[in-house]
């Protein structure tokens, strides 16, 4: 096998032989080198096997010593198995997804392109295509999960393009699922997703949806403050995992991952709310818009997106089992509240 420099690592010269080497917060080293050692990583620069290595260093460094160099080096993943290599005649290959089968393997070692499969693999339910759920199914499209039902119900607005990436102006009256088909078959013309004009009463509407998926995603907001209750109740009932991610005036909200039989679910962040309406309370829900910018859709659906890809590839352990993240958009004071 030919190994490389990891090509997610940058180096700075800190005085004399000492260098600054690293990518990510937990890979960070301050290595001293002498000349003979850089000489074992300046090989690396292109593919090479660790034979090849020992023999051109020959006469430089004893053998048993440029292994010694070399072994370390990959066991901290500096040097790194060529991707090149690595990517011939693999089936989840595609120059689409190459940054992130590069994160994959390199947060997860030997799991990149495994993980890609997993995605490539995975049927995913979108509860609106709004302002949050736009930036979703935008993304699940763009990563190439393999498959998606988003549903919504509502007509593009002028309102809405400020702050819903799907949606242009010539777009303005036409459905937001007829808008969101086309605009993702422009961004990934290989993938087969399904598109359901379908307004959400019940939680059977919600049992139809989702009951073949591997996961769903909630981010509409009707019928008001009653749907993540009856997303809950569903998802728990058939045990299928699912996510909550929106906006508000001046946080957003994502959370909590909800794996059924694993994790408490949302029933337990406000078990004695009363959802039953009142002239009150429907006074103030008659009148509710929503009120926010941009960035904050894009925000939440971001954190959102990237939870449910944790969990559907296992590059890394999801964050948000059993908590909610609250950001604080004006100071951006973080809270990460257990359930």
């Amino acid at each position: 096998m030919k190994y490389i420099l990891n090509s997610s690592f940058m180096a700075k010269k800190i005085k004399n032989d000492k260098y600054l080497i690293g990518s990510t917060l937990e890979k960070q080293y301050e290595l001293e080198l002498d000349v003979s050692s850089q000489k074992v990583f300046e090989v690396f620069s292109t593919p090479s096997t660790i034979e090849d290595c020992v023999s051109k260093l020959a006469g430089t460094l004893d053998a048993n010593e440029t292994r010694d160099i070399i072994n370390w080096a990959v066991e901290e993943t500096i040097i790194v198995p060529d991707f090149e290599e690595l990517r011939s005649g693999e089936s989840a290959y595609n120059p689409l997804y190459d940054r992130q089968i590069r994160l994959f393997e390199e947060i997860s070692p030997g799991l990149g392109f495994e993980a890609q499969r997993k995605l490539i693999n995975s049927k995913v339910a979108l509860l609106g295509v709004g302002g949050t759920g736009s930036y979703i199914l935008y993304t699940l499209a763009a990563m190439g999960t393999g498959f998606v039902r988003a549903v919504d119900f509502d007509e593009v607005q002028l309102s809405n393009l400020s702050r819903q990436i799907l949606y242009t102006r010539s777009d303005v009256g036409k459905l937001k699922i007829d808008c969101a088909r086309e605009r993702i078959h422009q961004l990934n013309p290989d993938l087969d997703y399904e598109y359901v004009n379908r307004k959400i009463e019940t939680e059977q509407d919600i049992e139809e949806l989702i009951q073949d998926c591997d996961f769903c995603i909630l981010s509409a907001d009707t019928p008001r403050k009653r749907i993540k209750m009856m997303a809950n109740n569903v998802c728990v009932k058939l045990g299928i995992p699912y996510i909550y991610g929106g906006s508000n005036v001046d946080s957003i909200a994502v959370g909590p991952l909800v794996i059924p039989g694993k994790t408490k679910d949302f029933s337990d962040v406000a078990p004695h709310m009363d959802y039953t309406e009142d002239s009150f309370t429907e006074a103030f829900n008659r009148s509710f818009i929503s009120t926010l910018i941009d960035p904050y859709n894009a925000l939440a659906a971001s954190f959102t997106a990237l939870e449910c890809v944790k969990y559907l590839t296992g590059f890394c352990e999801p964050t948000l089992t059993n908590k909610i993240m609250i950001i604080n958009l004006k100071n951006y004071e973080t809270i990460l509240a257990d359930i």
